[in-house]
């Protein structure tokens, strides 16, 4: 299976970014790191946005000039290309066409890659067996205010979730193909601003509150006792059980956002979570992720004009 070796290749090339100079040479290594972890699995493409937004980060904290961020681009994108040409060689020598990838050979419309048709299928599936996380990360995305932080989770997480909607082959399973989508989720959940503006005693209820909603409560199968957490369908009482939390894991939700209230923001986060998660929606969390990344998208394209580097290369 090709997914340990994609995620290790993906996160170094992610880690190296964080931690190596901003310099040319360091530029070339880590693109043809990822230009690797594509050859592995090519839909670690979809990562690029999120490579590329590192980077800019780095040289930004740097100050360099338009002359010097020209030049790392340029060497980012011919490294990358090089590295990559021997698919696009065995593409032709096989298929004879550069862009015709061996998933062709599938009679599963894998070749594909996104079909619009899937979407509702896709995002049922996916969100039927995620929503815990989606809507507990997604309730941090919105309310991280470190824009750095919020925009490097956002283009981590949501641009392989979005587009594994459309995937025709999604059926197969319904986290192998996002995996390296989880600890962008995980981290967003735990590290919004808004766990600071609580006290002690708050954490430690919120923690409760929140957690028992998550691991007792299906907000997207409410009244169906087939499958339970835990599989408390095999035990009497486990319907009874699950249909006292269905309706209290949301009113002590609805108390924990009074409890906070003298914390504004920590209130609302606490109202948006019980919203998003209690609602049930996998739609919602859909339209939720094509937000939160226009918003990231938009964050990052203003940045650029207001830059410094931008007005030294304008003047």
């Amino acid at each position: 299976m090709s997914d340990t070796p994609s995620n290790f290749l993906l996160m170094l090339s992610i880690m190296l970014v964080l931690y190596l100079p901003a310099r040319i040479r360091f530029v070339a290594l880590i693109s043809f790191i990822y230009a690797f972890a594509c050859l592995v699995r090519i839909n670690n493409i979809l990562f690029a946005p999120l490579v590329a937004w590192l980077f800019w980060i780095r040289f930004v904290e740097k100050n360099v000039d338009i002359k010097d961020l020209t030049k790392a681009v340029i060497v980012a994108m011919s490294i990358f290309l090089i590295t990559f040409l021997s698919q696009f060689i065995i593409n032709h020598m096989q298929f004879g066409s550069f862009s015709i990838f061996p998933y062709i050979m599938h009679k599963n419309e894998a070749a594909i890659g996104f079909k619009w048709s899937m979407l509702d299928i896709g995002i049922n599936f996916m969100g039927g067996a995620n929503f815990a996380i989606w809507a507990a990360g997604l309730s941090g995305m919105l309310f991280i205010k470190d824009r750095k932080l919020r925009n490097t989770l956002v283009l981590w997480a949501i641009p392989v979730i979005l587009f594994f909607f459309g995937y025709p082959c999604i059926g197969w399973d319904a986290r192998r193909f996002i995996l390296s989508s989880f600890g962008a989720m995980f981290a967003a959940f735990v590290c919004v601003e808004s766990w600071n503006d609580m006290s002690f005693k708050q954490r430690i209820i919120s923690f409760i509150i929140i957690g028992t909603g998550l691991l007792f409560v299906t907000p997207i199968g409410y009244g169906d006792t087939s499958y339970l957490p835990f599989n408390l369908q095999q035990y009497s009482w486990g319907a009874t059980f699950t249909n006292i939390m269905s309706i209290f894991a949301p009113l002590a939700t609805v108390a924990l956002a009074w409890y906070v209230r003298h914390q504004k923001r920590a209130m609302f986060f606490v109202i948006c979570f019980g919203a998003l998660y209690y609602a049930g929606s996998v739609y919602v969390l859909a339209g939720v992720m094509v937000l939160v990344l226009i918003w990231a998208l938009y964050d990052w394209g203003l940045e650029i004009f207001k830059s410094k580097i931008f007005f030294k290369s304008v003047q």
